[in-house]
C-alpha cells in the first residue's frame, strides 16, 4: 500500500476533489488477504457510481505505475517500509495493541515484524507486479474479488424508504446481492 498511497491521495483527493477524506489500507478479515480504498464523498457533489468508476481508473493507472517502475525506486520504497517497521513502539500502549490483536485474532504470532521484516527483504518488484495484475478488475482476474460498499446518506432524517435489490455475477457464475435502501 506504501508503493500507491501517495498517488491515491493526490490524484483522488487533491487533483479529482472527489472527498474529503481518500485512504487506502491493507485488510486481513478472518485470513482473507485483501486492500481497501475508502473515499468519503458528499453525496451532493459525486455520485458513488462516478466515485467507484474514478477508483478503478485509478487502480488501472496504478498497473501502468507498477510497470513501470524500475528495480531502484521499488528497492528504495521497500527500504523505507522496512526502516518504518524496525522502529520501536513509541509507548505502552502500541505494544499492548500490537500483542492484544495476536489473541484477540487467535495468531499468536508475537515476532509478526520480525517475521514481516524478513518476507520484506525477499520481496522483489515482480513479485508485487504479479499480484497486483491477478487480483484488479483490469489485470487477468485470477484472484479478483470486490466488494464496494457505498453508503448515501440524506439531509433529512424522515421519510419513506425505497429498497431495491442489487446483484452482481462474475465469470465463474458467483451471484452477490444485497438490499439498498434510499430514503426519499
Amino acid at each position: 500500500m506504501l508503493i500507491i498511497e501517495e498517488p491515491l491521495f493526490d490524484t483522488l483527493r487533491t487533483k479529482e476533489q472527489l472527498g474529503y477524506s481518500v485512504s487506502c489500507s491493507e485488510r486481513d478479515t478472518s485470513g482473507i488477504l485483501g486492500f481497501s480504498i475508502t473515499v468519503n464523498a458528499q453525496a451532493t457533489k459525486h455520485s458513488t457510481e462516478y466515485v467507484d468508476g474514478r477508483i478503478e481508473e485509478f487502480i488501472k493507472q496504478m498497473s501502468q505505475l507498477l510497470a513501470n517502475m524500475s528495480p531502484e525506486a521499488f528497492e528504495r520504497t521497500k527500504q523505507d517500509l522496512i526502516k518504518t517497521k524496525r522502529c520501536a513502539d513509541t509507548h505502552l500502549g502500541e505494544e499492548f495493541y500490537r500483542n492484544w490483536s495476536e489473541i484477540y485474532d487467535e495468531d499468536y504470532t508475537f515476532d509478526r515484524v520480525t517475521q514481516d521484516i524478513k518476507e520484506l527483504e525477499q520481496l522483489v518488484i515482480g513479485d508485487v507486479q504479479t499480484w497486483w495484475e491477478t487480483h484488479i478488475l483490469h489485470g487477468n482476474k485470477e484472484n479478483f474479488r470486490k466488494l464496494s460498499v457505498q453508503v448515501v446518506g440524506s439531509g433529512s432524517s424522515q421519510g419513506n424508504a425505497e429498497k431495491r435489490e442489487i446483484c452482481d455475477e462474475d465469470e465463474n457464475k458467483s451471484r452477490i446481492c444485497f438490499d439498498a435502501f434510499t430514503v426519499v
